[in-house]
């Protein structure tokens, strides 16, 4: 009987074993087919993101910032990569501010790619060698880019070694920008050696890296032996004048080098005086870049001598050296001599009247070289600069002049005010001065009243006296006839200079732009440019930004843009217009037929003022773009505006950042884009709009095709991997939104 017991207890163990070993068994099976099924959910997921971005990328030429997925989600990255490995259309890619994984995944897609041609990854910190390490790797194989931009993308030394190994082998890359790369001398070695087997490359910059001597040293050879280079840029490298003796010697020889920016490389007289007998020899040199050096006047009359002679350098820029005024007389004879040079930059060196004055004849136009346009920007000591402008007197090349000093005297505008009164071809002044007065600007007023060959003047200025100096100006606005655009900003104009231009531009029939900002006009300024619009016919565009207007102020221009037809733009930025002067300027755009643009940031206009703006919009068939950034117009004015963008088939470009419309606002905008047809860029940033809001316009993006833009990141609480998701397929930019 116990036997019995035992065999039973056996069997039944047996048994109970067996069940639970199938029952585990079936476990697995379905825990298998759970983990394929996941696998497969997960694939289809995945290769709808590839199509996804295959469809983004299809009809870009260009693919920017905001085009390509971050590195917070690596999906989005192998998925993007493996878009762009296959598209035929993008020729040209432009990112910033991007990490290692970002460009990882997109040096795989250019292993395979075959249509880019210019690769721009900017200001990447956070790439370092690793990113361009796979970058280097992806050129290997790559056949069809021929420019890479990687300005201040830190790949360090093992990066710029990774690119030098593939710039032996690549036979297509003919630009390459490194400045600020953070490569020291061991990348600079490193690319030179590869230069000097490279055949391809014509442009490359390689300034602000800290290469020292040794690094240097390395790049004099590339010149010796490489037969393609072009332009190099040499600057801020720390060369000193040692390397710079190597330098000169080297192009003796080379004759490929036709532009060689050497600035701020501490090159004193010895390396100029080396560099000049360089020139003697060297004849394809067009462009060369000494500035801020350590240049005195041994260095520039050797350069001098050599500029007597030379007969193809067209720029040289020695600004910020020591010149003197030994410097400036020996300069001064090399241009009477000079065939060649069109541009010359001396500013930041100190020149006096004296030297100023003598180098003023060797602008005469009895050298037959052109001269087309002359930069004179002082420092402290240049009072009297301004001297050099007698030379204009005969000069019948330079067509614009621009004047920067800090404190101009009277025969300095004397004698700018004689030149242009005798000149015959410029169009163009500006002049920026911290100190004018009255009798200085009286001068050169009485001149413009003469003058038939100025069409543009702009003045800028640091000056208690504004509304003297714009009245004068005005005065000679009254006869001037052909001034056609105008730009002061003297700070101090107030109403009192205002109301001298409004009169002015009563009479003035040539004057179409107008820019007026930052003169604290305030309303009775803006009253009677109004009163002048009325009158005025030719005036197509005014700028009246940061003026204290005020609803008073705008009340009276709105009445004037009801019977102006000429008007096309108009900004009128951060001037506390409130809801008292949207008002009025929404039943002037009910009437007026001609205004194209008009912007209204930062004005306080509130929902009241955006229903009464709205409601214009109706009916309005001109304005094409307008700004209503930072109006705070809330939910309220975001649904009136939705409501009059159903019916408006004119505008193209609405800017509604800083409103704080909410979801309800947004959820309105998306309902309107679902039937307009005309918007092609919405700046929505800062709205608070949260992921209903953003859910709502993607959703209507499935029947807009026309918006490219729309701007969403930043200030609306929702996170850029839920903007990503989406907007990932409607093929526009999302982090855009520029004015």
């Amino acid at each position: 009987m116990k036997k019995q017991f035992i065999l039973l207890g056996l069997f039944l163990l047996a048994s109970s074993f067996t069940v639970s070993q199938v029952r585990g068994q079936e476990v697995q099976k379905k825990m298998h087919w759970k983990g394929c099924a996941d696998k497969v959910t997960k694939r289809e997921t995945y290769l709808n993101l590839v199509k996804a971005y295959a469809k983004k990328f299809r009809n870009l030429t260009e693919l920017c910032n905001g085009q390509w997925p971050d590195s917070t989600d690596a999906r989005y990255l192998r998925a993007a990569a493996e878009a762009l490995a296959y598209n035929q259309t993008i020729i040209k890619i432009e990112l910033a501010y991007r990490d290692s994984a970002c460009v990882i995944a997109l040096a795989k897609a250019l292993e395979k790619n075959r249509t880019i041609r210019e690769l721009v990854v900017l200001l990447s910190t956070e790439m370092g060698s690793t990113g361009a390490i796979a970058l280097a790797k992806a050129l290997e194989k790559n056949r069809t880019i021929i420019n890479i931009n990687l300005i201040c993308s830190y790949i360090g030394s093992e990066g710029a070694a990774a690119l030098a190994t593939t710039l032996e082998k690549n036979r297509t890359i003919r630009e390459l920008a490194l400045r600020a790369t953070k490569m020291g001398s061991t990348g600079a070695i490193a690319l030179a050696k590869a230069l000097k087997k490279n055949s391809t490359i014509t442009n490359i910059d390689l300034s602000c890296n800290d290469i020292g001597s040794e690094g240097a040293a390395a790049l004099v050879t590339v010149l010796e032996k490489n037969r393609t280079i072009r332009e190099m840029q040499l600057g801020g490298i720390k060369m000193g004048s040692t390397e710079a003796i190597a330098l000169a010697k080297a192009l003796k020889k080379n004759s490929t080098i036709t532009k060689i920016d050497l600035s701020g490389n501490g090159i004193d007289s010895e390396g100029a005086i080396a560099l000049a007998k360089a020139l003697e020899k060297n004849n394809t040199i067009t462009n060369i870049d000494l500035s801020d050096n350590d240049i005195d006047y041994e260095g520039v009359a050797a350069l001098a001598k050599v500029l007597e002679k030379n007969s193809t350098i067209m720029e040289i820029s020695l600004n910020n050296n020591r010149i003197g005024s030994a410097g400036a007389v020996a300069l001064t004879k090399a241009l009477e001599k000079n065939r060649t040079i069109t541009k010359i930059d001396l500013s930041w060196n100190g020149i006096d009247y004296v030297e100023a004055a003598t180098l003023a004849k060797a602008l005469d136009d009895t050298i037959p070289c052109k001269k087309e346009c002359i930069y004179l920007t002082y420092d402290k000591t240049m009072y009297n600069g301004i001297h050099l402008t007698k030379s204009l007197e005969k000069n019948s090349t330079i067509t614009k002049i621009y004047l920067k000093t800090n404190k101009p005297g009277l025969e300095d505008i004397a004698a700018l005010a004689n030149a242009l009164h005798k000149n015959s071809t410029i169009t163009e002044v500006y002049l920026s001065c911290y100190d004018i007065d009255y009798e200085e600007i009286s001068t050169l007023a009485n001149i413009l009243k003469k003058n038939s060959i100025i069409t543009e003047i702009s003045l800028y200025g640091r000056n208690k006296i504004g509304s003297a100096v714009a009245s004068a100006l005005a005065e000679a606005l009254e006869k001037n006839s052909t001034i056609t655009k105008i730009k002061l900003r003297l700070k101090d104009m107030d109403c009192v200079g205002a109301v001298a231009l409004a009169k002015a531009l009563e009479k003035n029939s040539t004057i179409t732009k107008i820019d007026l900002c930052y003169n604290n006009i305030g309303s009775a300024g803006v009253v009677a440019l109004a009163k002048a619009l009325e009158k005025n016919s030719t005036i197509m565009e005014i700028r009246l930004n940061y003026n204290n207007i005020g609803s008073t102020g705008v009340v009276a221009l709105a009445k004037a843009l009801e019977k102006n037809s000429t008007v096309m733009k108009i900004s009128l930025m951060h001037n506390r217009i409130d809801s008292v002067g949207a008002v009025a300027l929404a039943k002037a755009l009910e009437k007026n037929s001609t205004i194209t643009k008009i912007n209204l940031n930062r004005n306080g206009i509130g929902p009241e003022g955006a229903v009464a703006l709205a409601a214009a919009l109706e009916k309005n068939s001109t304005i094409t773009k307008i700004g209503l950034g930072g109006n705070n117009i809330g939910s309220t004015g975001g649904v009136a505006l939705a409501m009059a963008l159903e019916k408006n088939s004119t505008i193209t470009k609405i800017r509604l950042n800083g409103n704080n419309i909410g979801s309800t606002g947004a959820v309105a905008l998306a309902k309107a884009l679902e039937k307009n047809s005309t918007i092609t860029n919405i700046n929505l940033i800062v709205n608070h709009i949260g992921s209903a809001g953003a859910a709502a316009l993607a959703k209507a993006l499935d029947k807009n095709s026309t918006i490219t833009e729309i701007n969403l990141v930043g200030g609306n609480n929702v996170t850029y991997k839920e903007l990503t998701a989406l907007f990932i397929d409607k093929h526009i930019i999302i982090d855009g939104g520029k004015d």
